[in-house]
């Protein structure tokens, strides 16, 4: 794929760059906006990540009896697409790769950046660094595997303070009012809190890079496979990509115990009451279990998604995705509601449309 846009590329350079440069470089930034989330290691929709979610989903399928013909149907049932709740999230995805970067006021906050700081403080507190071993394979598996664990952990914290902390739902919120899962969903995130969050995860994944800094030899360089970080294609390998889709795999109560299946995260955004709060974990579901937020997946049970609340739907296009939560968190708001209230028509509850 990366080669075919490259090829791509050059062939519109070598036909127009002689004769119209600006549209050479007008049609170069286009191409590298629409392929950039495909083709970007680090992106949400990595052609690889999709690649192992539509093989993980057809050997679920096939394990289940189903049949070629009705593969696509399992992963998008009927309306999914059309739904005008998976336009919104379109808008949403696109306005975040546009505007996205404007929004990351703490960029400085990385893991090798709070690292550093954290391996400063363990030179003040004990002496200098001792690298008392050097480092190998086994180790950097080690060291890959606890960095994972504390993105996690950072994950599951920062995730529970946002369904806790009334400003911070105020954000999180465009992403739970999607009413249909599709995968475009991961991506359906408010700019503040993609900006909040990423600070959080590294904090907690330069806790566990930390100590291997002061105690190993040598830089430490994480496991990668195709220079793309091995914890990222386990995560693949499990599911991420379907963690935001209705293909309805779980892993077993015993495993799911553990590990985060697309049931287990479907229940998250289910509108039942007995699911409100539950079930925080990005790739390990053992953070929900030790505190007591599990809610593991009833075999036949129909979900719902979105708020559940009676209303209509909060963030009908992006404009609103965007500046509702703004609104929302504003001192006095309840005062210029009330005034607001008299100059609107009643609101009509929304029609079932699943």
């Amino acid at each position: 794929m990366l080669s075919s846009i490259t090829q791509g590329k050059a062939y519109l350079h070598a036909a127009l760059a002689g004769h119209w440069p600006w549209l050479d470089r007008t049609l170069a930034g286009l191409i590298d906006f629409v392929t950039g989330p495909l083709t970007g290691v680090n992106t949400r929709y990595y052609w690889v990540f999709l690649a192992q979610a539509v093989v993980l989903a057809a050997i679920f399928h096939a394990v289940r009896g189903g049949t070629l013909r009705g593969f696509y149907r399992f992963c998008l049932p009927h309306g999914t697409l059309t739904h005008t709740s998976t336009r919104v999230d379109l808008q949403i995805n696109i306005a975040n790769q546009i505007f996205g970067q404007s929004f990351k006021l703490f960029w400085r906050l990385t893991m090798p950046a709070i690292a550093a700081f954290l391996l400063a403080g363990l030179q003040t507190s004990f002496g200098p660094a001792p690298h008392l071993w050097p480092w190998n394979g086994a180790s950097l598996l080690i060291l890959t595997a606890l960095v994972t664990v504390g993105d996690d952990l950072g994950y599951y914290a920062f995730h529970r303070a946002a369904h806790t902390l009334p400003w911070l739902w105020s954000f999180h919120k465009v992403h739970h009012s999607a009413e249909v899962l599709t995968p475009l969903v991961a991506g359906r995130v408010h700019p503040v809190e993609m900006a909040l969050s990423e600070p959080v995860r590294a904090a907690a994944s330069a806790i566990m890079l930390a100590p291997g800094l002061y105690f190993f030899a040598g830089d430490a360089t994480l496991l990668t496979v195709f220079g793309i970080k091995a914890s990222a294609l386990l995560f693949g390998a499990l599911g991420n990509q379907l963690l935001h889709s209705q293909v309805p795999i779980s892993w077993g109560p015993k495993v799911d115990r553990v590990l985060v299946s697309p049931l287990v995260h479907h229940i998250h955004h289910s509108t039942a009451p007995r699911h409100r709060n539950r079930n925080f974990g990005g790739l390990l579901s053992v953070w929900d279990w030790m505190f007591g937020t599990l809610v593991l997946p009833v075999p036949g049970e129909t979900l719902r998604f979105g708020l559940g609340e009676e209303a209509a739907q909060i963030h009908p296009n992006v404009l609103m995705a965007y500046a509702l939560p703004f609104w929302e968190i504003l001192p006095g708001k309840a005062f210029w509601s009330a005034g607001a209230q008299r100059f609107l028509p009643a609101r009509q509850k929304p029609q079932d449309t699943m």
